[in-house]
């Protein structure tokens, strides 16, 4: 659908990397049974915000 606008969309960039490696230390943690808890939880890692003309405001 972007390729579809003239005007530059805002997004946020997600680091992959940390993200990653962040699922394989709980997973990691869970194998070796640790007490972590199962399913769902919130996780912070620092992302990046790139607001252009598709912002109000």
């Amino acid at each position: 659908m972007a390729s579809y606008l003239d005007v530059p969309l805002t997004s946020v960039r997600i680091p992959k990397k940390e993200l990653g490696a962040t699922a394989v230390e709980m997973l990691l943690g869970l194998l070796a049974g640790g007490h972590q808890q199962a399913g769902p939880q919130g996780i912070e890692l620092p992302v990046q915000l790139f607001v252009r003309e598709s912002t109000q405001g």
